[in-house]
């Protein structure tokens, strides 16, 4: 099961949660605390952050997917995706070219690294 899940059920909270209460507690923008609190649980999100909510937890897919950095996700939820794409009305053409985008920068940026 996705990472967030298995939090809830051994712990009864989530990363989510604990990012809440430290975006709270240093006094972030709602909308800063939104996107920590729901990127996996978008329904949850307040309609004037939602695609804002939408993209980071598009992008949270995207990085645990192709293994972009990790937070020990090795079981990514993708069943939102579809819901997603279209809450942001974007086509899955253009998320494919966005992520080919996306890779190659990802490459360039490891070379980047090795180099310095």
């Amino acid at each position: 099961i996705p990472l967030w899940r298995a939090e809830h059920e051994i712990f009864g909270f989530d990363h989510g949660s604990v990012g809440r209460m430290i975006a709270e507690k240093w006094k972030l923008s709602r909308t800063i605390v939104e996107c920590l609190s729901f990127h996996h649980e978008l329904e949850k999100a307040a309609k004037d952050v939602f695609p804002l909510v939408a993209v980071v937890q598009l992008a949270n897919i995207y990085c645990n997917t192709h293994k972009i950095g990790t937070a020990g996700d090795i079981h990514p939820d993708t069943s939102p995706l579809p819901q997603i794409l279209q809450n942001l009305n974007l086509a899955s053409e253009v998320l494919a070219e966005i992520e080919k985008s996306v890779l190659e920068e990802v490459e360039k940026a490891k070379a980047f690294i090795n180099l310095s």
